[in-house]
Order: structure tokens, then C-alpha cells, then sequence
């Protein structure tokens, strides 16, 4: 089974946590493929962070630039929201992002409409790993129990079809600096497959 490491670069909004976790991130990942959704706004005030990410040959997507849930926005508001963050993402990186993950993860008809228009993918996730507010042991848990496979997803599948699971993490907080190591030699085995979107 494949799966999706993704990370949320945005400024922190719970403790315990710091910026330059990033950096510890990007470390331990090492070679291994991962995918950063970031923040215009963070782009912004982590330039050489955000430089480091296309610099270790992660797949870049975009946040949003200023972190606004899509209900609270129309579309006017959406479209600039997209073109700030896409802008920062550029000018840091000299990636102009395809990928687009929501501010958590709320979609609007909307911002659905505004995406397709301007050819972005949209990715959600399908196991959150609580980094944000779990301890790094229940974070250990959480990506390995939710990526185990159902016993839907054991039966043969058409050879056409691949099952790709992906994780949520965020760039700042401890808990995922600390849980890192333990999931990244859980997913080492041949029955795993680690990949970028």
C-alpha cells in the first residue's frame, strides 16, 4: 500500500512547537518523498524554510496565503487568497503550486468552482495525525492505525487500482519531530510504499 506523507507548513497556533522544526523535519525525512502544503503568508516569513522544502525535493502544493476558512470567504476574496499565497510560494520557491489543501480541510461549492478553474487538485487527507495536540506516542499510533488496511482493502483489487493513504502532519509542532523516526521505519517495510503527491 502506498502512502502520502503531507505537512502543513503554516505558522503555529497550539503548543508545544517551533518553526524550526521544519528544519528537523526535512532531516529526518531525508531522501524519503513527502509533500508540503504551505502558507503564503509563512512562505512569507520563512523564506529560507520554505527555499529548504523545494531544496530536499518535496512535492509543494499551497495553503492558502492568511489560513481563512472558505465559509468566511467569497469568492472575490478566494481568488486573491489564492494568488497571494501562490505568489509567496513562487517567489520563496520557483514552484507555482498545482496542489491545493484547504484550511482545514472545509470546502465550499465555491472554492471547489474557483479550484477547477485555475487547475488546481484539491487533497484532503485520509488519516490525521493529531501532531498539533497529541503526545508523539498517540501520533505513532494514530498514522500506523489509520493507515492499516481494512479488510476491504486486503481483498485483490483490480491491478488498475492503487490505494494511497494520506497522512496530515503540520511543521512546527514537537510531537512530530519526535514521532517522525518510529513511523518512517514502521512504513520501511516491502509492504509499504512512501510517496510524494
Amino acid at each position: 500500500m502506498k502512502v502520502a506523507l503531507t505537512f502543513d507548513a503554516e505558522f503555529q497556533d497550539h503548543p508545544p512547537g517551533r518553526p524550526e522544526n521544519i528544519e528537523r523535519i526535512l532531516s529526518i525525512l531525508g531522501e524519503t518523498p513527502a509533500t508540503f502544503f504551505i502558507q503564503g503568508r509563512w512562505a512569507q516569513g520563512h523564506p529560507a524554510y520554505a527555499a529548504a522544502i523545494k531544496e530536499a525535493g518535496h512535492s509543494i502544493g499551497s495553503h492558502g496565503c492568511y489560513h481563512i476558512p472558505a465559509q468566511l470567504l467569497g469568492s472575490r476574496a478566494l481568488h486573491l487568497d489564492l494568488t497571494n499565497a501562490a505568489d509567496a510560494i513562487y517567489h520563496t520557491t520557483g514552484v507555482y503550486p498545482r496542489l491545493y489543501r484547504p484550511p482545514w480541510g472545509r470546502l465550499t461549492q465555491t472554492l471547489n468552482d474557483i479550484l477547477a478553474e485555475r487547475g488546481y487538485t484539491r487533497i484532503l487527507w485520509d488519516v490525521d495525525s493529531r501532531d498539533y495536540k497529541e503526545d508523539a506516542e498517540t501520533v505513532v499510533r494514530n498514522v500506523v492505525e489509520g493507515c492499516t488496511p481494512s479488510p476491504l482493502e486486503r481483498t485483490p483489487l483490480d491491478s488498475e487500482q492503487d490505494v494511497t493513504k494520506v497522512v496530515l502532519f503540520h511543521s512546527w509542532p514537537d510531537a512530530t519531530v519526535q514521532a517522525l523516526p518510529e513511523i518512517l521505519s514502521h512504513f520501511a517495510s516491502p509492504d509499504w510504499e512512501l510517496v510524494a503527491l
